[in-house]
This record gives C-alpha cells, sequence and structure tokens, in this order.
C-alpha cells in the first residue's frame, strides 16, 4: 500500500533476480502455491543444537503418542507432519522422528509452517528434500570440529581438517564482518552438511557453482549492469502499465 513505482520495479527485480539465481523461470511459479511463503530470503538454518533438540522432542511425543499430545507437542507439528507423511513398512520411532524432524526444519527453513493448509501441496510440488545424511548427534560433532580447526587455522591443519573440506569452504564462502569463529564454524558446517544431504563433494569442480545458483553463495548470476537494466525496465513498464504490454 503507497509503494512508489519505483520500489515495485525494484521488487519486482528483486524476486526475478532471485529466480533466475534458482534456475526457475517466472512461469514455473503457476506450478507452486502459496510461492510467497518462501520468500526471497529464507530464515537462518536451525542449529545442531536445536535440531538435535527437536528430534528428541519428536521422538519423545512418538512413544507417548495419544497420551500427552498438548504438552509433548504443543504447537501441534508433530501430529500434523506425522499425519501428513506416509508410513514406512517397519519404520522404527527413531527412524520416524527423523523424518518428521528433517520436514520440519525444511519448512522453517523456508518460512513454511505445519498447518498451513496448502502445506502439504506445496511439499508434493516441490518435492521434499532429503533428511540430512549426518545425524543431529554427528553435526554437533562436525560443527565442535569446525570450530576447533578455526581457532587453530594454520598449526595442524593435516590433522584438523583431513578431508580438506573446512579449508575448501572457508575459501568459498565469503566471510563476513565481524564474524565471530563460533557464527563462521556454523556457516562452514551449513554448508558441508547440504553438500553431504545432496551427495556433492567440497572439492568438486562446480561445486562454487552450485552453491551459487542456490543462494548461498551472494553473487547474483545477472551482473549489476543487467540488474540496473532490468529495474529501468522494469519501471518503464510500471509506468505505462496496459499501454504496449
Amino acid at each position: 500500500r503507497g509503494q512508489s513505482p519505483e520500489d515495485r520495479a525494484q521488487d519486482i527485480v528483486n524476486a526475478l533476480d532471485w529466480l533466475r539465481s534458482k534456475g526457475t523461470a517466472p512461469d514455473d511459479l503457476e506450478d507452486i502455491p502459496a510461492f510467497d511463503k518462501l520468500g526471497s530470503v529464507p530464515p537462518s538454518r536451525r542449529s545442531p543444537e536445536e535440531r538435535s533438540r527437536d528430534l528428541e522432542d519428536a521422538l519423545n511425543w512418538i512413544r507417548n503418542k495419544g497420551k500427552n499430545d498438548g504438552m509433548l507437542d504443543p504447537t501441534g507439528e508433530f501430529r500434523k507432519l506425522d499425519a501428513m507423511l506416509p508410513m514406512k513398512r517397519g519404520q522404527s520411532p527413531e527412524d520416524r522422528a527423523r523424518e518428521i524432524e528433517g520436514a520440519l526444519d525444511w519448512l522453517r527453513s523456508n518460512g513454511i509452517k505445519a498447518d498451513d493448509d496448502d502445506t502439504s501441496v506445496i511439499l508434493e510440488r516441490l518435492g521434499m528434500l532429503p533428511s540430512s545424511i549426518r545425524t543431529p548427534e554427528q553435526r554437533a560433532k562436525d560443527l565442535e570440529d569446525a570450530l576447533n580447526w578455526i581457532r587453530n587455522k594454520g598449526k595442524n591443519d593435516g590433522m584438523l581438517d583431513p578431508t580438506g573440506e573446512f579449508r575448501k569452504l572457508d575459501a568459498m564462502l565469503p566471510m563476513k564482518r565481524g564474524q565471530s569463529p563460533e557464527d563462521r564454524a556454523r556457516e562452514i558446517e551449513g554448508a558441508l552438511d547440504w553438500l553431504r544431504s545432496n551427495g556433492i563433494k567440497a572439492d568438486d569442480d562446480d561445486t562454487s557453482v552450485i552453491l551459487e545458483r542456490l543462494g548461498m553463495l551472494p553473487s547474483s548470476i545477472r551482473t549489476p549492469e543487467q540488474r540496473a537494466k532490468d529495474l529501468e525496465d522494469a519501471l518503464n513498464w510500471i509506468r505505462n502499465k496496459g499501454k504496449n504490454d
């Protein structure tokens, strides 16, 4: 409301640039309901500690399902996802908890609520992202190892980073001004977890390109000059909307 043509044009260009960076065409959006729920900048990932707690809570609820749901699942998210996700034959409570926690983490990272009316449709259309190959416990250990390497960088890299993955990602991910060692470790571990979940190695030749296309590296496919031209074109269209579309 009250948005100027310039601001509206900037919104359109930002959305267009985000779509291009994800390899998506505007025409594809009609196949994805409630696209606006995804947002152009997803919220930060939950930490390994938070995910470990979520997993523990989900498992506790599963083991006591129906006994005290109001206390063990106060938000109703576990019940909602449990009803939504198909049960696999012979699935253990632990595996079921991991599946629910993985789905919940994906939804949260994309700004979608489990109880939204179209959540099941969104998950079906987009496809559930695979649950992390690493367990929350393993991720906590990876985070600890990354932090230990950062604090001793250059002193004994061969022992503290035997695979070289920390060094590779540290060189690839831009350092933020004032970033603490803890935050840097979380960023490296988060990127590493995503790569492993999708079967990509940190030292693959095209890893940086993949991360860039997914928005994990802040490099727009469009150059600043191209984006400036997009902005000019969008503003020109807004000012003449309907005259010569």
